[in-house]
């Protein structure tokens, strides 16, 4: 059923990468903080994509060339139009490059020859050696930064529209006329979404791309759509006093220039990658480097690879102790288990850098890069998992990353199911003990995807919205590919978890069938059948039953799979709770204790009447002191299911237990976990003398407090209503945006 792109939600993919691609971006920028913005170029190399260079029977084709009429993009005079996905920028110029080379026909033999091995090569035989003669080959010398073997040769015409950026040359009827490489001339504007201004936790400047829903196109004009796959390379200039982290294969090379700036030289990257993966960060940060562990490569592969990489960890100087006592000992270890499991790295090396309170994600992977929030430093590892989440980023969404953005599923469900065992080998847990931890975190997931599905309407309950969809409205350039991303703006898809926990559960449920150990080879096996590629869930449905054609025989099919697990909206049916608790200490300690505080309630409430104080005093003493032995020492993983028990319970504590309880475990200095359950619970038992936990971390762990919002304002209590106005009103001036935008919809409605 086809369905047509709603503006206010869905995200418009405008390039036409199906006729001329972009292979590799060098940017050339400079950062101004006064003004929020950057200035500077970027320069494109285009050629046509590999289905028509392989001589593809396309509609439109006459005597080896394409019909410009109904084929791809013309202007009014029928010149070929370039569309790149922008918004927000201003451009100044646009220009093709040529080469200074004497010879064009040997220059041209070269670029062939040179390009012929790469994923993303150009055109090839005798239409490159025709029309591509002057065409600018950067693997082959022909662009240099200072101009010596290249020249600007004539200007482009072009034209701004809201999503895209359109580039054409008078005279040039289709894309293989085309240029082949051009420099775009343009500025930022300060407030283009794909940047975020802000101040570290020091107080200095600082800027990064947070991971917005329009990826990076407020940061350079680009090809969004899934399969433009590119290399790039970069110099960004700075003060003499910030540090430039950059997705990059090496360090930064660092040389002074004039006026006291630096330029910061990201070389190019090695694997073609979508644009959209692309991170940048510049602040006055500080770094430590990691020592490295080394691992076991994978049974029976041969794999020679080096095992860990070389690491760093960026944050202020205040606080880079701190960061460096969370994450030292686990980041080498969890490196060397991921190459245990999954084999090789895809990268060479990685920073990871804790960003602003503001950093609206707890984590977000880019290649050699991870950026984190600072709610993963809570001092006692207890967030460590989470960075192993975005360690396997780097296979499940780099590596191997979804052709449909909205199977999301591919990348998060994967990720969220490889915390646990990657953290369990790390930590080198027996089966018993991680047996019964993994099922405490699946118990929890569990209540989560519960509450999600309760709060989340159905259409972005399906892990894939937009399969069989072919017949969706098209961007009209010939292509089959959907012209917009379902659901790709939509604040609500943003800030939930269904995607994650969906498709963890579904791997969890997958290798309750067929083993933990096997799924994991398995798993290792999907990653070296598609490596480097865009992938579909379908693909992945059917390697599962290649390899284990005796899920048939227990009831599970590839329909069940789809229309179970992929498909439909609601909690699978073959979810049970019972599972992760049966037999589990850590679960039964939790449920004890449980039952321990519902008993000191109905103690408490009891106590406040005069009849009852001469028989309740002594056993409130004893079940209230924090030192009493009968209390459990319990992990904040348990903490986080006890608090959930007892909401789902349907009491309401008395303020007397609320406080009893605090103190007993010191919840407020517990990670953020823990932190937000006891929001949950202050606000749910209306405890007046606990909205300053709430204050305090809706104001410190921006990451996770959006949902706290939503909570105080349903309750439709006054007081709760006014310290979420007041929280709101101390940090929307520092806020994310779309944290902000959301936010302030739950407090105004749609406006």
């Amino acid at each position: 059923m086809s369905r047509a792109m709603n503006p206010s939600t869905d995200l418009p993919l405008m390039a036409n990468s199906d006729v001329i691609r972009v292979r590799h971006y060098v940017l050339d920028l400079a950062v101004h903080f006064e003004m929020h913005t950057f200035s500077g170029s970027v320069t494109l190399f285009l050629e046509q994509p590999q289905d028509k260079r392989e001589g593809e029977s396309i509609s439109g084709r006459r005597n080896g060339r394409l019909d410009s009429k109904g084929s791809y993009a013309t202007d009014s005079k029928g010149n070929f139009v370039l569309i790149l996905d922008s918004c927000d920028i201003t451009v100044e110029s646009a220009h093709e490059i040529i080469s200074n080379k004497s010879s064009r026909k040997d220059s041209s033999s070269s670029q062939s020859t040179g390009r012929k091995d790469r994923r993303l090569s150009s055109t090839s035989g005798n239409l490159e050696a025709t029309q591509n003669s002057s065409r600018v080959s950067p693997e082959n010398g022909d662009y240099q930064e200072d101009g010596s073997s290249s020249r600007l040769g004539q200007a482009l015409q072009f034209s701004m529209e809201p999503w895209c950026l359109k580039v054409w040359k008078e005279g040039v009827r289709s894309p293989e006329d085309f240029p082949g490489a051009v420099l775009i001339k343009y500025s930022t504007k300060s407030q283009g979404r794909s940047l975020m201004w802000a101040y570290d936790q020091a107080g200095n400047e600082c800027v990064f791309t947070p991971g917005a829903w329009i990826n990076n196109r407020s940061l350079f004009p680009c090809q969004e759509p899934p399969g433009a796959l590119a290399t790039w390379q970069a110099k960004i200039r700075t003060p003499k006093e910030f540090v430039v982290l950059m997705s990059g294969d090496d360090e930064a090379i660092t040389s002074p220039e004039q006026n006291g700036l630096v330029s910061h030289r990201y070389q190019s990257t090695s694997m073609p990658m979508p644009c959209s993966v692309l991170a940048l960060a510049i602040g006055q940060w500080k770094s430590v480097n990691i020592p490295q562990v080394q691992g076991q490569p994978p049974a029976n592969t041969g794999d020679s690879s080096p095992s860990t990489l070389p690491s760093r960890l960026f944050a202020p100087a205040s606080i880079l102790h701190f960061v460096e006592a969370e994450f030292a000992r686990l980041l080498p270890r969890y490196l060397a288990t991921s190459y245990e499991v999954l084999g090789a790295h895809p990268f060479r090396r990685l920073d990871v850098l804790v960003l602003p309170k503001c950093f609206a994600s707890l984590g977000l992977a880019s290649p050699s890069l991870i950026f984190v929030s600072q709610t993963l430093l809570p001092g006692d590892h207890s967030f460590c998992p989470r960075l192993a989440h975005e360690i396997t980023h780097a296979w499940f969404g780099l590596l191997i990353g979804a052709e449909d953005w909205t199977e999301e599923w591919l990348s998060e469900g994967f990720a969220t199911f490889l915390e646990d065992p990657i953290h369990g080998l790390a930590e080198k847990l027996s089966e018993k003990q991680f047996k019964d931890w993994s099922n405490l975190k699946a118990l929890i997931r569990f209540k989560v995807l519960q509450q999600e599905v309760r709060n989340t309407s159905a259409d972005l309950q399906i892990m894939r919205p937009m399969a069989g969809d072919s017949t969706m409205n098209h961007a009209g350039t010939g292509t089959n590919k959907p012209a917009y991303v379902k659901n790709g703006m939509n604040q609500d898809k943003w800030f939930q978890q269904v995607h994650y926990l969906k498709g963890y559960f579904l791997l969890q449920h997958l290798s309750l069938k067929v083993g933990s150990s096997q799924l994991l080879r398995f798993i290792r096996s999907y990653v070296n059948r598609f490596r480097g590629q865009l992938v579909l869930t379908q693909q992945f449905i059917n390697m599962l039953f290649e390899t284990f054609p005796q899920l048939q025989d227990n009831g599970l099919s590839p329909e069940v799979v789809s229309s179970e697990w992929l498909d439909c909206a609601g909690m699978p049916s073959a979810l049970r709770p019972e599972t992760f608790s049966w037999d589990n200490n850590l679960v039964q300690q939790v449920e004890a204790e449980c039952n321990r505080w519902l008993a000191v309630d109905k103690a408490n409430r009891h106590g406040g009447k005069p009849q009852k104080r001469k028989h309740t005093g002594a056993l409130l003493a004893k079940l209230t002191d924090p030192s009493n032995q009968n209390w459990a020492k319990l992990s904040p993983d348990q903490l986080v299911l006890l608090m959930e028990v007892l909401i789902e319970s349907g009491h309401r504590l008395t303020a007397k237990t609320m406080q009893q309880l605090k103190e007993t475990y010191g919840l407020v200095k517990q990670n953020a976990e823990v932190r937000h359950r006891w929001c949950e619970m202050v606000i749910r038992n209306r405890y007046v003398d606990g909205y300053g936990d709430i204050r305090i971390f809706l104001l410190e762990e921006q990451s996770m407090g959006v949902y706290l919002y939503g909570e105080l304002i349903a309750t439709r209590d006054p007081v709760q209503r006014l310290v979420a106005e007041a929280c709101l009103q101390a940090v929307e001036d520092e806020m994310d945006p779309g944290c902000l935008v959301k936010v302030q919809k739950m407090f105004f409605g749609e406006t």
